[in-house]
Parts: C-alpha cells; sequence; structure tokens
C-alpha cells in the first residue's frame, strides 16, 4: 500500500501537469481515463500479473500498469515505474488495429530536475518528437542537467521500451477487453 501512495503523490505532482502526459495523450487516444475502467496489472517478482484494484498489488511490485479501451477502439496504457532516486509514466496509445499512435515519457528526479517527450505516430512511423528538461524548483525549463552522472544505476530511464504494437507490451496477453454487455 506504501508502494502505491507514494507512487501516486510523485507521479501526480506539478511536474507532470504540462501539456504533454498521460491527460494529453488521453485526448489524443480518445479515451476516458476513469479509474474504475481501468485494467489494472504489476510487474512481480514473479512476472506481470492482473489485479482487481491497485490497493490489490503486492508490495514488492516494480511497475503498475493500466489499460483503457476506448469507445472507438483505441487503448490507453499508462505505466508507471519507482526506482532508486526516480519515478517514471509512461503513456501509449494505440489505434484500434494494435499499432502506435502516440508515447509521453515523463521522468521526476529526486535530483531536482524532471524530463518529458511526447512522440506522435502516423502509418507505424514516428512523425514528431518533443522532449525538454524541467527545474522542479521553479518548472522552467532547463539544459540537460548534470546529475546524469547519477543516472548510471537507471540506465535507459530516459528512453522508455519502444512497442510499435499493443500486442508487443509485456502483459498485453492479460489484458482482454470488456464485451458489449460490460460497462465501462
Amino acid at each position: 500500500m506504501r508502494f502505491q501512495a507514494a507512487l501516486f503523490v510523485v507521479l501526480t505532482s506539478a511536474a507532470f501537469a504540462q501539456q504533454t502526459g498521460f491527460f494529453q495523450t488521453s485526448i489524443v487516444c480518445g479515451t476516458e481515463s476513469r479509474h474504475g475502467w481501468a485494467q489494472v496489472f504489476g510487474e512481480t517478482p514473479e512476472g506481470w500479473r492482473q489485479f482487481d484494484a491497485l490497493d490489490s498489488l503486492p508490495r514488492e511490485s516494480r511497475a503498475v500498469a493500466k489499460i483503457w479501451r476506448g469507445p472507438f477502439g483505441n487503448t490507453l496504457v499508462l505505466v508507471t515505474i519507482a526506482q532508486n532516486n526516480l519515478a517514471s509514466q509512461t503513456t501509449y496509445c494505440f489505434h484500434p488495429d494494435g499499432s502506435l499512435l502516440a508515447v509521453d515519457h515523463q521522468v521526476r528526479t529526486g535530483w531536482g530536475w524532471a524530463f518529458s517527450r511526447a512522440q506522435r505516430y502516423e502509418a507505424g512511423e514516428l512523425r514528431s518528437t518533443f522532449s525538454h528538461f524541467i527545474s522542479l524548483k521553479d518548472g522552467s525549463e532547463v539544459e540537460r542537467p548534470g546529475k546524469l552522472k547519477h543516472m548510471k544505476e537507471n540506465a535507459g530511464v530516459l528512453d522508455p521500451p519502444a512497442y510499435a504494437r499493443f500486442a508487443d507490451l509485456p502483459f498485453a496477453a492479460l489484458f482482454h477487453p470488456l464485451s458489449d454487455a460490460e460497462s465501462y
């Protein structure tokens, strides 16, 4: 429970309330992201598993994923990871055919800065990318921070895994869309 509370506080901070990120991607995706509508998955020591709710996740969960299927068939995926002195949030949007439409990735560190990257795809090709570093003191854009030397133990955190298709996600096989008789 402490893991979820700490992760929630970190990831809902002002640094993530930019024009990019989860909420912007949910708009691009055309998918409402209401809490009760998500299917929840957690990466446990035994691998990815589905859970009834965030409260059901074990403490040792390293990553949490939530999936929403929208009314037009697009799929919104939010993956949050807390490790060492940082937390990351990656939001993916997939077309109804499973191909990638958008990725937004944000990292917040304990060293006073955050990173944000938004990418948009068209017909499977990367069409646009916007990224920047942000000071957590005042929210201003900053040059690439010198504290990146601390990132050795968090290699790859600025570049999340790229999944060209929904089926490529490590937990995709566990996802079961709601039937028409079920309400979102």
